[in-house]
């Protein structure tokens, strides 16, 4: 399972393949665009950090998804997503 300390970390290593995770995790590109939209409104300047979205949407995923938001489940979808360096930030 994947805890709230981890998903930090790991946000702050996706880069702009982030959407592409997302969908793998199972999310619609609506919402998608919403953790998007939120990052940019809640930063003031309208500058939202990729990372501020991402960890919206993994937190939203450890919440929702609870004991299938696995470490096997993240890792898959960060390596068929080409997000390398948030792979390797995933501690078995």
């Amino acid at each position: 399972v994947i805890h709230d300390d981890e998903v930090l970390a790991i946000s702050k290593n996706i880069g702009q393949n982030w959407k592409d995770v997302g969908n793998a995790l199972k999310f619609n590109f609506v919402r998608i665009e919403k953790w998007e939209q939120d990052s940019k409104l809640e930063s003031g300047d309208n500058s939202g950090s990729i990372s501020d979205a991402v960890y919206r949407m993994l937190y939203f995923w450890v919440q929702w998804k609870d004991e299938k938001a696995t470490v096997g489940r993240l890792a898959t979808a960060l390596y068929n997503s080409n997000e390398l360096d948030a792979f390797e930030c995933i501690e078995p």
